[in-house]
């Protein structure tokens, strides 16, 4: 199965539910601690569900919602990856699954649905004030260094992997912290993750055209320039994934490599690494020690062939195409991943489905790698930006 990370969320729930009920519920010390912390964190996880509508739909609230949810993921990371929780913990999955509930049964009593399509705007009226800051309509090329600010600004401030998946890695000697690189091709159509077998140029341009055009986030009624922006988009998109799959059916999956900033920049000059890993930092408002960006800072590339083509990729393509495409993920990342359910109103169920998901993520891991030298193989997979 190819690219389908971003959706098999479902599959897992479905599957490891089943396993879990069948596990014994038997803990150490250490495992009944830190269950009794994901207990605090889930109650304060339903707190904001309960206040969702109030944080976004304020007028300064919308930081504020999403600096809570981050916060969350990030403490729920913490809990997951300590050493201490040796056991399959059923007692968290039980417990997440009544968050989850309590969070549904408050977005049903809600007596006013607030629609998407202000917050909607919002975000992406901040988009067009980020890319008139960085003088991108005055670009007659996309160069690696305007490729890196705006994948930096969309991972930053929506967690959106529009390109680019960015991860921190702390080796298990400790001996230093460095920031770990992964291209991938952000595709959310559950018909493109299908085995490659299954591929038809046809089916995947047909896949893409509908997407781009129920997602189009521009005025829809200039038929001419939106046929021109959706036929773009989708020969940007098309390039990069042909060139994926053929890479799949010919050699199956990349092995990663350990590359300098330096050496990256000259094999990769699609994306420039030093301005993609300060800007990151900077608009996150964190301070990250491991976002190294000297030249003989080492990263990690997880698909360095990957990496390739979108850089080659990159290199050839007008700004302008770029511009509607990151707009288009970055509507359709609004709606549906973000803060949005499927009739597109606000609510507080994706939250805790995606920390519900982290915990089947690391049931999966204790079953799959049941050693502690194992799991230290995963350590770079950990934390995700």
């Amino acid at each position: 199965m190819v690219m389908g990370l971003y959706s098999c969320c479902c599959i897992f729930v479905a599957v490891w539910l089943q396993w879990a009920a069948a596990e014994s519920t038997v803990y150490s010390t250490a495992a009944k601690n830190t269950i009794k912390e994901l207990e605090r964190t889930i109650d304060f996880t339903v707190d904001v569900c309960d206040d969702f509508y109030a944080h976004v739909c304020s007028e300064v609230g919308e930081s504020e919602s999403t600096k809570a949810e981050k916060d969350i993921e990030s403490t729920i990371h913490q809990f997951l990856t300590k050493r201490s929780w040796q056991q399959t913990d059923t007692g968290a999955i039980e417990k997440y699954y009544k968050a989850n509930s309590v969070c549904r049964k408050a977005q049903a009593n809600r007596k006013t649905k607030v629609d998407a399509t202000k917050i909607i705007e919002k975000s992406l009226s901040k988009f067009e004030e980020y890319l008139q800051s960085i003088n991108f309509d005055q670009q007659t090329k996309l160069t690696g260094t305007i490729f890196a600010q705006v994948t930096a600004y969309l991972a930053a401030k929506h967690h959106l992997k529009t390109l680019v998946s960015i991860g921190i890695e702390k080796p298990p000697t400790n001996e230093s912290i460095y920031a770990a690189y992964g291209m991938v091709m952000v595709v959310r159509d559950l018909k493109l993750t299908l085995e490659l077998d299954d591929y038809e140029n046809d089916n995947i341009n047909a896949t893409l055209k509908d997407t781009f055009s129920e997602h189009y986030p521009l005025d829809g009624d200039n038929h001419e320039k939106k046929e021109k922006d959706i036929n773009a988009m989708m020969e940007f998109e098309y390039q990069i994934l042909i060139k994926i799959f053929n890479m799949f059916k010919e050699s199956g999956a990349p092995e990663g490599i350990d590359m300098t900033v330096k050496d990256a920049t000259m094999k990769f000059p699609g994306i420039e690494w030093k301005t993609l890993i300060d800007t990151l930092s900077e608009l996150s408002g964190e301070s990250h020690p491991s976002l190294c960006s000297r030249d003989d800072c080492v990263l990690h590339y997880f698909a360095p062939e990957i990496v390739g083509i979108i850089s080659d990729v990159i290199t050839k393509t007008e700004p302008k195409v770029f511009k509607i495409y990151a707009q288009t993920r970055l509507m359709i990342a609004l709606q549906y991943e973000e803060l949005f359910g499927q009739n597109r109103k606000l609510n507080c169920i994706g939250l805790v489905e995606r920390m519900f998901a982290l915990v089947l993520q690391h049931m999966y891991n204790l079953k799959t790698y049941p050693t502690v030298a194992d799991r230290a193989k995963l350590k770079r997979h950990v934390f995700t930006i």
